[in-house]
């Protein structure tokens, strides 16, 4: 938007940042200077004293009054037009006061923060003291007085009762929080007008600066209660702006409540606006203009059905005021207006119609706007019209073919129009991606080569490779619109090269004219360069519409977008520029939700059901529901080994997994091609005896129910499908991806292997690597292997075994779930999905092929699977630290497991009991000081450090062992396999000693028999002897980090 061409008034000098002038209750009291810091004073500070200001002062003497100095009867039009040009109003957003609370500020950021609290006529100086702030330059001589709200919170109280019209009961809709609109002084509407000019209008330009400026003046200027001076429509309107403009106030004006406060209490007050407004008979234009700044809001806080309906009415408004014909020849009542108005009215129609085709592209529905049948007019320059220079505008097309020739020359330099015209192509593709029987080949090519023609045409300043980046910010928005553009265009590619073709005959056209690759290597090219040349700095400007452009548009039976470097590197840069946009509108936080779900092969969490659904353009909305018998889902059983089972009896949860589980008998193994049994361990009663505990299997939904229940019978809180989005540096406060943050004294990120808090701890991106394997999955029902009609297999299904065959390259695990009613399979081959490839489909005949030759009794339970999904079986290097200040890792965040030796679940059990059990000691120290008091050096992060003591050396022989046992399991036939077999062979597993660890007595006492809580104990109270030690500095550095090793842990180290 270029700014007005009138003659610049001079800007005011930078206000001073100064106190409130008056003392404290307490200072006044003592008869003793107060420094007058807020929001407590030195004195009372020191003294523990609760620091209140008086509400009233004396007031001041009165000056010698200069005539010359200032001007009393002085135009407030002048006035207006500095607060619009002063230079405070580009204070940006900063990151850390978006969609959630900040950490307390210290006293010094708070005391100059209530220096600012009565700008602006918004008295806040009883507001909560806690809140973060900073600073700004903002215009002193805007204050005027208003009502002081007393509530020391940001919780947002609604009055109940009915709201009246705003015109005439403004109280109708006020709202118990010093944020309602209904408490701003004239200034300050001022001020967040200026703000919408400023930061919305270069996206939205929707109103006419001089006249609304205007407008406003007239009907505001000296009321002491501005809003109930207006109309029910212009309430509306102006309630609209609020809504959007609050966001960008600094800190100091927002009084110490946080952004999303204020946007939820503005948008209250603009819900009621227009709920007043449904009762206007005679719509009127300002009634749209309101609809589509509040459908604005809506849209860029997250589709919704709220949204989709606002954006209807505003479709029915249009239709009602006749703007879609505004400029048809036979449209007599609009050449009666001014050329600004009509020009008005088109913005309008163009700015409803951008409405209804990002939602219905989004969203994938049908389109409510006909475009072919509108006659309306381009849009012209804002200082034109901000002029009144009446200038001629190309009209709309009726249909495709040669779009781009419509354009004059004054049009082409405005890239708004040239992002108006790729928008209208982009919803001619997404038109045409949404028919269900595909398009004719001769509407492709149309639209192929409009795409191309649009993009030849494109003039000089559209140049991403040799214009160069212009630094004057009133020019951000032109640059934000060469942006738009190019990202509309590069999706529309996208999509034309991937529209089905209906009743298509290759041989007609020839081999590979419209065949080959479906471009999304050249799409991520594409956004790479386009991205390249976006500063960041310009999104501040930028239309929040654009978070959502960068999304890759999910096509049916396109190529797979494959993880690589290339893709990698492309999707980081997309993720930062959608939590730039994040930083001002929510529609960039879910945004960058759906970035990272369209690159998760694992199913989506229920919590994300509803944003899938919302953005079907970029996900597979209608997941495939699992058949019955095979299910694809991934692991079904999970084994619990008896070190595992130990940890559970002392939780006090093992009788009712034991009621749900199976025990185990037997571990037998057999030769893969034969079922020649090689071994058969004994367990049962001999792993009572051994290990103190039974080996069971149980199916993972049975185990997560169980643990679920004891959970919140001990008053555990859940939150399912929540997506952190970062931790913070001392590890006590999470922020999520809604931008809402959770506080707690201890945070574990037991995330699993693609672990987003190892990310956060490590600071960098941190992927599994490929270990070469993947793995199918399958269960079967009792009755569908009873069908087989097989004794032999009846006989394996009436055992109590977990069987193992083992072979080159390959083994295949199979036991009983459900007491038996149910069968888990697991087959694990060499990796042939293409890199970085987590899942994907199965092939039923790939998979029978792989294992012919194989035990006839496997291949017979192979036979009874219909489909499967293919998981790559992945590792993670070992990490250096698994804490971070009070935060911790767990599990297969920190140290994943392959599935060789049945310990992953287990590993991860451990590391849950031992983490409770020093917490609760911890814990228990400090409040009943048993069965010591804590030293002053006991601190959380450092018994979070005797964790990661305690457990990183077992994990670490864990993952070894499981790698030592694919070696052991996929021998090839030869010597050494047959050498192998006749070990196994009458193997004595209470005292044999092997080299093979599956085998060696030894090592699977030391796994197996192992008690993890009582280790913990043990170390618990052996480090709390080493804190009170002299040579407990020697022991521990700054931040609580054990140094050497206890006692205990070089015992465990010596013994290992």
């Amino acid at each position: 938007m270029m700014e007005d061409e009138s003659v610049p008034l001079p800007q005011p000098d930078p206000p001073s940042i100064r106190g409130p002038g008056r003392a404290c209750s307490e200072c006044n009291r003592k008869k003793t200077k107060c420094d007058m810091t807020r929001p407590v004073c030195g004195l009372c500070s020191r003294t523990g004293r609760t620091c209140i200001v008086p509400a009233r002062r004396r007031p001041p003497l009165r000056g010698r009054h200069d005539p010359s100095k200032v001007n009393k009867n002085a135009p407030n039009i002048e006035l207006l037009n500095r607060l619009l040009d002063t230079p405070h109003a580009t204070t940006p957003l900063h990151p850390e006061d978006t969609w959630g609370s900040s950490p307390s500020p210290s006293l010094s950021q708070q005391s100059k923060a209530g220096d600012q609290r009565s700008l602006y006529g918004l008295n806040m100086e009883a507001e909560d003291r806690t809140s973060s702030t900073r600073p700004t330059n903002t215009a002193s001589d805007f204050s005027t007085s208003l009502p002081m709200n007393t509530s020391s919170k940001d919780t947002i109280h609604i009055s109940s009762h009915s709201p009246g019209t705003i015109a005439k009961s403004p109280e109708g809709t006020k709202i118990d929080h010093p944020c309602d609109p209904s408490r701003y002084s004239y200034m300050f509407i001022l001020r967040l007008v200026s703000i919408h000019f400023q930061r919305i209008q270069p996206w939205l330009p929707l109103l006419h600066k001089p006249k609304f400026m205007s407008r406003l003046a007239e009907k505001m200027q000296g009321q002491p209660d501005p809003l109930s001076c207006l109309d029910t429509d212009e309430a509306l309107l102006l309630s609209s702006i609020f809504t959007l403009s609050c966001r960008f106030l600094s800190q100091g004006e927002r009084g110490g409540h946080s952004t999303k406060v204020w946007i939820d209490v503005c948008a209250h007050y603009a819900r009621q606006c227009y709920k007043d407004a449904r009762n206007i008979e005679n719509p009127t234009l300002a009634y749209l203009q309101g609809c589509i700044l509040l459908a604005f809001h809506y849209y860029t806080s997250g589709l919704s059905s709220q949204g989709w309906i606002l954006v209807g009415v505003c479709l029915r408004l249009t239709d009602e005021l006749g703007l879609a014909r505004i400029d048809s020849e036979v449209n007599a009542e609009a050449a009666h207006l001014e050329w600004a108005e009509q020009e008005e009215r088109r913005r309008a129609w163009w700015l409803v119609w951008e409405l209804d085709v990002f939602g219905s592209s989004v969203c994938q529905r049908s389109f409510s706007t006909e475009w072919r049948r509108a006659s309306v007019k381009l849009p012209v320059r804002d200082d034109f019209w901000f002029a009144c220079q009446e200038t001629d505008s190309p009209r709309l097309p009726r249909r495709l073919g040669s779009i781009w020739l419509v354009l004059d020359s004054l049009s082409r330099k405005d890239g708004r129009t040239w992002f108006l015209l790729a928008n209208l192509l982009h919803a001619c593709a997404q038109e045409y991606l949404q028919q269900e029987d595909g398009v004719s080949i001769e509407d492709r090519t149309v639209l192929q080569n409009e795409i191309n023609c649009l993009k030849l045409a494109l003039p000089s300043f559209f140049d991403l490779t040799n214009q160069p980046m212009d630094t004057d910010e009133l020019h951000h928005s032109n640059r934000n619109w060469v942006i738009g553009t190019h990202l509309l265009l590069s999706s529309s590619t996208y999509i034309s090269r991937n529209l089905p073709i209906r009743d298509f005959d290759a041989s007609i056209v020839g081999p590979g004219l419209f065949g080959g690759p479906s471009g999304l290597r050249d799409r991520i090219f594409e956004l790479s360069r386009i991205t390249s040349q976006w500063p960041a700095d310009y999104t501040a400007a930028a239309h929040p519409f654009f978070s959502c452009m960068m999304l890759n548009v999910y096509v049916p039976n396109a190529e797979i977008p494959f993880q690589s470097d290339l893709v990698s590197s492309c999707d980081a840069v997309v993720r930062l520029l959608q939590a730039r946009l994040g930083e001002y509108w929510q529609l960039g936080i879910l945004a960058l939700r759906i970035s990272k779900l369209q690159n998760s092969p694992t199913p989506p969490a229920s919590a994300d059901m509803e944003l899938i659904k919302r953005h079907a353009a970029n996900t597979k909305a209608d997941p495939a529901p699992e058949s019955p018998g095979a299910q694809k889902s991934g692991a079904r059983g999970i084994q619990i080994p008896p070190n595992s089972a130990r940890v559970l009896k002392s939780l006090g949860v093992l009788p009712k997994i034991e009621a749900v589980s199976t025990v185990v008998e037997s571990l037998e193994t057999k030769r893969y091609s034969d079922g020649k049994v090689l071994a058969s361990r004994p367990l049962g009663a001999n792993a009572q005896k051994m290990f103190g505990a039974n080996w069971m299997v149980i199916h993972r939904e049975d185990y997560h129910s169980v643990l679920l229940e004891e959970a919140l019978a001990l008053g555990a809180e859940l939150e399912l499908g929540t997506q952190v989005d970062s931790i913070d540096s001392s590890g006590t406060q999470v922020t999520l991806a809604d931008g809402t943050t959770r506080e707690a004294d201890v945070v574990v990120g037991a995330d699993g292997l693609w672990s987003s808090t190892r990310e956060t701890f490590l600071n960098k991106a941190s992927p599994p690597s490929e270990t070469g394997d993947l793995a199918y999955r399958a269960t079967f029902s009792l009755e569908q292997l009873k069908s087989l009609n097989n004794p032999s297999v009846e006989a394996l299904c009436a055992q109590k075994s977990v069987t193992l065959w083992m072979g080159p390259q390959k083994h295949c695990v199979f036991y009983p779930l459900r007491s038996g009613t149910e069968f888990n399979l697991v087959l694990l081959r060499p990796d042939n999905l293409p890199p970085n490839v987590r899942a994907a489909e199965g092939d039923i005949s790939e998979m029978r092929a792989a294992f012919e030759g194989w035990d006839p009794i496997l291949t017979l339970l192979i036979s009874c699977i219909s489909s499967v999904l293919k998981w790559k079986l992945l590792h993670h290097e070992e990490l250096d630290s698994w804490t971070q200040g009070h935060a911790a890792l767990l599990g297969d965040a920190c140290h994943p497991t392959l599935p060789y030796q049945a310990q992953g679940a287990a590993m991860a059990v451990e590391d849950g009991g031992v983490l409770g059990s020093l917490l609760g000691m911890y814990n228990k120290s400090k409040l009943e000081s048993i069965p010591k008091a804590l030293p002053q050096n006991a601190t959380v992060p450092a018994v979070l450090s005797l964790y990661e003591k305690l457990r990183k050396q077992r994990t670490t022989v864990n993952v070894q062992g499981a790698v030592r046992n694919r070696w052991f399991y996929h021998l090839p036939d030869g010597e050494e396999q047959r050498a192998r077999d006749a070990e196994m062979a009458n193997y004595d597993f209470v005292d044999g000693r092997s080299s093979y660890s599956w085998l060696d007595s030894k090592y699977n006492m030391n796994l197996l028999g192992f008690d993890a809580l009582e280790d913990a104990r043990k170390a618990y109270l052996t480090w709390l002897d080493e804190l009170d030690s002299p040579l407990s500095p020697l022991l521990h550095d700054n931040s609580g980090r054990a140094t050497v090793e206890t006692p205990m842990l070089a015992q465990k180290a010596a013994a290992a």
